[in-house]
């Protein structure tokens, strides 16, 4: 997987140079306006640098900035940056917010996962492989439940259940439901 691309690619100004821009902009009290337009420049780089806009955004109070930074954060794992880059997180209040956003969303996962039947309230079953078909998806989720991470993709990881039950008309199309329905 290459390094993620803004939607806005050739549109922005590039990250280095907007703190220096932006303290400028404070330091003379130009335009709202301007003052705007680089805000939106900064929400355009979250995505390809969202360590550095998300500390620059929490370090200067601008929330809407450092939310839409934090999502790109999801992945890869907190635990894998150096000391060094969690260090330029500018308060130990805005790293524990990251923190605290990571382990909701594995749990809010984690429950929507373990939610999720595959013959819900029998709707769909297959008289003939209904025991197996369940057995094989809640072994695949309860697996899957300990491995994830706040960017985990529930669906693609359930989808690997779609070539096991490709015999059986029925269990496909209630797996590939359940899967769909994860996917939302």
């Amino acid at each position: 997987m290459g390094k993620p691309v803004s939607p806005y690619y050739g549109f922005f100004i590039p990250y280095p140079l907007l703190p220096d821009m932006l303290r400028l902009v404070d330091k003379y009290d130009l335009s709202a306006p301007l003052r705007r337009s680089l805000h939106s420049h900064l929400f355009a780089n979250a995505c390809i640098s969202p360590l550095k806009v998300y500390t620059f955004a929490t370090a200067n109070c601008l929330d809407d900035i450092a939310a839409e930074a934090s999502a790109y954060l999801l992945h890869p794992p907190l635990s894998t940056y150096s000391k060094d880059q969690i260090a330029t997180i500018p308060s130990v209040t805005a790293y524990h917010a990251l923190v605290r956003l990571h382990g909701y969303r594995v749990d809010k996962l984690k429950g929507i996962l373990l939610s999720e039947d595959i013959f819900p309230f029998g709707y769909g079953a297959c008289s003939t492989h209904q025991k197996d078909t369940t057995r094989t998806w809640n072994e695949r989720r309860i697996f899957l439940a300990t491995q994830i991470e706040a960017a985990t993709d529930l669906a693609a990881e359930m989808r690997v259940l779609l070539q096991q039950l490709e015999s059986c008309k029925i269990c496909h199309r209630a797996c590939t439901a359940a899967i769909e329905m994860l996917g939302v």
